[in-house]
C-alpha cells in the first residue's frame, strides 16, 4: 500500500491495477483517515476518484507492514490479511487488506488487495487515555458549561460519553429515567441478547464474570448503572431537554433541561442525540373489531411474561426477534396453543453459525476489543450477503415445510435498512419445526371476532390473548429533535438509518447536516466501536482540525 499512499500524489488508475485485484472488483473502505467521513469505494475507477483528492490532501507516510496472516474463512473464500500502520499530519491510523493470489500472464503469482481498509485509530495531540475514566469532572453533573452535552443515557449515549472523557472532554447525559439502565426494564421478563456477552461488550470495560453468556434484562440494567458509575460519567437523571438554541456567534448550544420541575441552562460547544430509533414509540396495526374481542390485546411493548396464560389460546403478529421470544415464552408457560402469524418473510440465522464467525474475535481470551472491532468493520456491508453464504443452511428447509416463508440472508439490509425481519435463532425455531409452536403465514388479517382472530381465506384462529410484536415507529427520533430544536434549526438535518449509497449508515456517528449537532444509535457492537470515531470527530471539530471533509 506504500506505493499509493506515501508518493503524496493522487494514484492512477494504472497505479491501483498494480495493487487492486483484477478478478473481481476491490473495495477500499476508508474510516476519518484519509476522507474524514465514512467512505466505501468499489472497482478500481471509483477508488481512483475516492483517493484522487484525499491523498495529495491528507499526505499519508511512515506505511509499515504490522502482520500478515492467512485466513481460511471457508473452503471457497481464503485470503492472506495484511495489517500495516501509517499517519497523516493530524493522526497515526490503521490499515488492513485482503490479499488474493492472481495468476499473471506469464505464470506467476501476484497477491493483490481485494479489500483496502484505512481507520483513524488516534488524533495526535488528543489520544486516547484510559486513565482519565478513573478521575471524576469538576462539578459532576451540575456543571453548566460542558463541552458535550448528551441526551440519553443508554449504551450509545454512555459509550460516546466514555470515548469523550479519555479524549479529556467533559460531558454531561441528560435521561427522564430514575435510573440508568432503566429502558431496558420495559422489555418482557423472558428477554436476554441473541448475542454473548463477549460481542456485546461495552467499551472499555467487560461483563462481569457472572454474567451469562447471553446476558437477560437485570444484568444489562445493572451493568449499565454500574458503568456510569465506574466510568465516572456525569448523568443528570429525572431531566428532559426542553429546548436547544445555537448561538452561532459563541459557537455554542444553549440547552435549556427541566430538573424536577425546575428549569436550568447548560451552555455545550456540542450537542448529541442519543434518544434510540424508536423511542419505544409502537408500531400498532389497526385491525377492525378490537372492541369486540373478549380476550386481551397488546403490544409487544406490554407484554410482561407468560405465566398468567397458561392453558390460554394465544397469537403472536409478528416474526422477528421479540415476536419468536414471546411465542417461545409462552409455549414454555404451558400455553394451550401458540400461533405465530408471519406478514412478510424473515431472516432467519443460526445464532451458533454467527458466534463460529465471530467467536475467534470475541471471546473469554479474545484479543482487544479495538482491535477486535477494527478486524470486524474490514468487510464492507455490501458483502454481508457473501459472508452469511459461507454458513449451509441449518433448520430452514424444517420451516418451510411448516410454511415459514424465508427471505434471503442479507444482515446488513434486515438491521441498518428494514430495522428488523429477522431473528437470530436462539432455540424458537425448532420448535416451530417440531409444531410445537405454529405458523399462519402470508394471509392477511380480516379483524377480530368475540373469541378468534379471522383471516381474508375465511378460517379463524381461537384467541384468549393476540400480542403484536409489530416493532416500532423509526421515525421518532428524528421528529424528536426537531421538536426540541425546532424547523428552522433542523432544516439541513439528513436522514437517519438506512444505508447510503456506499453501505455506510445514514445520519448516525457522522456529518448530521446541522453544525455541532450529531446523532447515534444502534446495536452493542456497532455503537462501541462507531463512539470513538465520533469522539475523534468531536475534538477535531473542537480544535479547528476536522476540515475538508469529503463525504457522499
Amino acid at each position: 500500500m506504500s506505493s499509493i499512499l506515501e508518493p503524496g500524489n493522487a494514484p492512477s488508475v494504472d497505479a491501483l491495477s498494480g495493487v487492486l485485484a483484477q478478478s473481481t472488483a476491490p473495495w477500499w473502505k476508508d474510516h476519518l483517515a484519509l476522507t474524514w467521513a465514512l467512505r466505501c469505494a468499489h472497482g478500481v475507477p471509483a477508488i481512483a476518484k475516492l483517493l484522487a483528492p484525499v491523498v495529495p490532501l491528507r499526505k499519508p507516510a511512515a506505511a509499515t507492514l504490522n502482520k500478515a496472516v492467512y485466513v481460511p474463512m471457508s473452503s471457497t473464500l481464503q485470503f492472506v490479511q495484511a495489517q500495516f500502520a501509517f499517519e497523516t499530519p493530524q493522526a497515526e491510523c490503521s490499515g488492513i487488506a485482503n490479499l488474493l493470489p492472481e495468476q499473471e500472464a506469464e505464470g506467476g503469482i501476484v497477491w493483490r488487495a481485494w479489500i483496502v481498509f484505512t481507520q483513524m485509530s488516534e488524533l495526535k495531540g488528543h489520544e486516547a487515555d484510559l486513565e482519565r475514566l478513573k478521575v471524576p469532572d469538576e462539578g459532576g453533573n451540575e456543571q453548566e458549561e460542558v463541552d458535550v452535552l448528551i441526551v440519553g443515557a443508554g449504551q450509545a449515549g454512555l459509550q460516546l460519553a466514555a470515548a469523550l472523557r479519555t479524549m479529556s472532554f467533559r460531558t454531561l447525559i441528560v435521561d427522564r429515567v430514575p435510573t440508568v439502565g432503566d429502558h431496558w426494564k420495559r422489555v418482557y421478563t423472558a428477554f436476554k441478547l441473541h448475542l454473548s456477552k463477549y460481542y456485546c461488550q461495552l467499551a472499555y470495560r467487560p461483563w462481569p464474570e457472572s454474567t451469562p453468556f447471553f446476558p437477560k434484562i437485570k444484568d444489562i440494567a445493572d451493568f449499565l448503572d454500574e458503568y456510569a458509575r465506574e466510568m465516572h460519567l456525569n448523568v443528570l437523571l429525572q431531566s428532559e431537554v426542553k429546548k436547544a438554541e445555537f448561538d452561532k456567534a459563541t459557537g455554542t448550544w444553549e440547552v435549556s433541561i427541566s430538573v424536577g420541575g425546575n428549569e436550568k441552562t447548560v451552555k455545550s460547544e456540542h450537542l448529541v442525540f442519543a434518544t434510540g430509533l424508536s423511542g419505544y414509540t409502537p408500531s400498532m396495526p389497526n385491525v377492525p373489531g378490537k372492541e369486540n374481542f373478549q380476550g386481551e390485546v397488546m403490544h409487544s411493548l406490554d407484554y410482561r411474561s407468560g405465566e398468567k396464560y397458561q392453558g390460554k389460546h394465544a397469537i403472536v403478529v409478528g416474526v422477528a426477534c421479540s415476536g419468536h421470544d414471546i411465542a417461545a415464552d409462552l409455549y414454555a408457560n404451558g400455553a394451550a396453543s401458540v400461533t405465530m402469524i408471519q406478514r412478510n418473510p424473515t431472516m432467519v440465522f443460526p445464532e451458533k453459525a454467527f458466534r463460529a464467525a465471530m467467536g475467534v474475535l470475541y471471546n473469554e481470551n479474545g484479543p482487544p476489543l479495538e482491535y477486535a472491532d477494527r478486524l470486524s468493520e474490514v468487510m464492507p456491508n455490501q458483502l454481508t450477503k457473501l459472508l452469511m453464504a459461507q454458513h449451509p443452511p441449518a433448520i430452514e428447509a424444517g420451516l418451510e415445510k411448516r410454511g415459514f416463508r424465508l427471505r434471503e440472508r442479507d444482515l446488513g439490509h434486515i438491521i441498518f435498512e428494514r430495522s428488523g425481519g429477522h431473528y437470530l435463532d436462539v432455540g424458537c425455531s425448532q420448535l416451530i419445526v417440531d409444531g410445537k409452536i405454529g405458523i399462519k403465514s402470508g394471509v392477511p388479517i380480516k379483524g377480530f371476532t368475540e373469541t378468534a382472530l379471522a383471516f381474508e381465506d375465511g378460517t379463524e384462529l381461537p384467541a384468549d390473548v393476540v400480542v403484536f410484536a409489530t416493532g416500532y415507529s423509526t421515525l421518532t427520533m428524528k421528529e424528536g429533535i426537531q421538536k426540541v430544536l425546532g424547523a428552522e434549526a433542523t432544516k439541513g438535518l439528513k436522514e437517519v438509518w438506512g444505508l447510503d449509497k456506499e453501505g455506510h449508515v445514514k445520519g448516525v456517528y457522522r456529518d448530521s447536516g446541522v453544525p455541532n449537532l450529531w446523532l447515534v444509535a444502534g446495536p452493542f457492537a456497532f455503537t462501541r466501536y462507531n463512539s470513538k470515531l465520533l469522539a475523534m470527530q468531536i475534538v477535531a471539530t473542537h480544535f479547528g482540525l476536522l476540515q475538508d471533509r469529503f463525504d457522499v
